[in-house]
């Protein structure tokens, strides 16, 4: 399907004029760095300010007005920190684009034609692949799989289109007042998606009442006192209402992408136990007619089950070690642990039993 945007649109001109750009300058340092991308993308890249290593990976995709905007880079910064990932804001546009010295557009044809030159699917899925390479390399392996994905307006639409299937490599996107959602995207999408619309922005219900009907398409909130691009490039970040609606944008998406991103590592790795185990949800303790289970952290001393016989011993001097080892006394411990499993094991009666373990155990 081709992306254009027809100047008759009514809801998109509505966006444009009233968009007029009047927007003082926001004072922030950004404090990720540029790079070049092994296919010569210059990007915008940074992790966490904690000592912690990232355990996610989460690329931004801007709107068209390109990667060098302040207040983009600041939003990549907060969702670092926030999140503990990496995060990469390539640029799409490769140093070309729209100019936010002709917004709105003087001449709506040219921008139409430049607006579905930059979307071509082909070049903007190719480069998502390229990022999610990049930020693999920086993740540890277990967390290869962690990606999610951002974009504002332009990108919000990019998000939909790499969020129709999980070949991408991404778990969740969040969409933050994007533009040209159609309805059919909706019906492709494979994974969670939060959408973030401004006042301004044309309504989502249509998307809405498709995703209504799936069980990750519940996610959506209306920013309904700020105007398209406001947090982002057209966003007046000296005004404390938008101020609070961008922060309030990044702790939404941030807390969406560590519910997301988790519950699937929390899913790879029961899998991955089941799988090794060859059972699903084994129980801690298990008594039966025919055996008794032990704790998984006192397998190394003790054999998978007992006969009934022993039980109630076994049990008495799983707890004594049990309280041996929270004093404190693991070297100790561990030789007493060690002595009394093969004690339990030789008995016969209750009265040796009773025998044994008053001069086995320490100071007996």
């Amino acid at each position: 399907m081709e992306l254009s945007q027809d100047k008759s649109d009514p809801d998109f001109n509505k966006s444009l004029e009233s968009r007029r750009l009047t927007v003082p300058p926001f004072t922030y340092h950004c404090r990720g760095k540029e790079i070049v991308l092994p296919d010569k993308t210059c990007a915008y890249s940074v992790s966490n300010g904690s000592l912690t290593p990232a355990n996610m990976g989460i690329v931004i995709v801007h709107d068209i007005f390109g990667f060098d905007i302040n207040n983009t880079r600041r939003f990549a910064d907060m969702l670092a920190d926030q999140t503990n990932a990496h995060v990469l804001l390539p640029d799409f546009f490769h140093g070309k684009p729209w100019s936010l010295d002709d917004f709105p557009p003087k001449h709506t044809e040219v921008f139409t034609e430049w607006l579905e030159k930059v979307s071509c699917w082909e070049d903007v899925s190719a480069l998502l692949s390229t990022a999610n390479t990049y930020l693999r390399t920086l993740l540890a392996e277990e967390h290869h799989k962690k990606l999610g994905i951002l974009g504002f307006s332009w990108g919000g639409r990019q998000v939909l289109r790499a969020c129709c299937s999980r070949d991408y490599g991404y778990l969740a996107g969040v969409s933050v007042d994007g533009l040209m959602l159609e309805p059919e995207d909706a019906e492709k999408l494979s994974i969670p998606v939060f959408f973030m619309p401004s006042g301004e922005d044309t309504s989502i219900e249509p998307i809405k009442r498709i995703l209504d009907k799936r069980p990750f398409g519940d996610r959506y909130y209306t920013f309904a006192e700020e105007g398209h691009g406001y947090a982002s490039s057209l966003g007046d970040l000296n005004n404390q209402n938008t101020l609070e609606a961008v922060n309030q944008t990044i702790t939404l998406a941030s807390a969406f992408f560590i519910e997301n991103l988790k519950e699937e590592e929390a899913e790879d790795g029961a899998e991955d136990e089941a799988s090794n185990s060859g059972v699903r949800d084994p129980p801690i303790f298990y008594p039966s007619t025919s055996s008794f289970s032990f704790p998984s952290f006192l397998s190394p001393c003790f054999p998978p089950s007992l006969p009934p016989s022993n039980l109630p011993f076994t049990f008495v001097t799983a707890c004594l070690c049990v309280c041996l080892c929270m004093l404190g006394n693991f070297k100790s411990c561990s030789c007493n642990i060690i002595a009394m499993s093969r004690l339990s094991l030789s008995l016969k009666t209750e009265g040796e039993q009773t025998r044994n373990l008053s001069r086995h155990l320490p100071g007996g």
